[in-house]
């Protein structure tokens, strides 16, 4: 992707980042809170995926709002609790700071549609259960 192609102050969606002297990777995910009846309707929240399946919005913590200016505010309880959750919203506010990380966006397979967050399954264009011939 590139950097400038996705603007905190207006998307929503997922943002895989990658450090590939790692392998591992992150999946970031920016959403605009849509329930008339909560205290947060209309607000964009961002939510680091914490879980083993990503198609289950539950296993995704939030840690703060965008404003929309696109700053990320942590949340006081996450800053307090571990400093790793202001580093994260660093990452994903000012990907000019991390050069050697591999930012994306959220794709989708191209043989069973199933949404791709995985560095490696959006190079490729297909997940793992496709790229495997075991698809459901």
């Amino acid at each position: 992707m590139r950097r400038d192609e996705y603007n905190l102050k207006t998307h929503n969606g997922k943002i895989p980042i990658a450090n590939p002297a790692t392998g591992g990777h992150r999946t970031f995910k920016i959403t605009t809170v849509n329930n008339k009846d909560s205290d947060f309707h209309g607000k964009r929240i961002v939510s680091m995926f914490t879980g083993t399946d990503n198609t289950d919005p539950r296993q995704y913590t939030g840690f703060g709002f965008v404003g929309g200016d696109g700053i990320i505010k942590v949340w006081a309880k996450k800053a307090a609790a571990d400093k790793n959750w202001q580093k994260f919203a660093q990452m994903v506010m000012w990907p000019q700071d991390f050069p050697t990380l591999e930012y994306m966006f959220a794709g989708h397979c191209r043989i069973c549609n199933i949404e791709l967050t995985n560095p490696e399954s959006i190079k490729s264009g297909i997940g793992p259960k496709c790229a495997k011939g075991q698809r459901d």
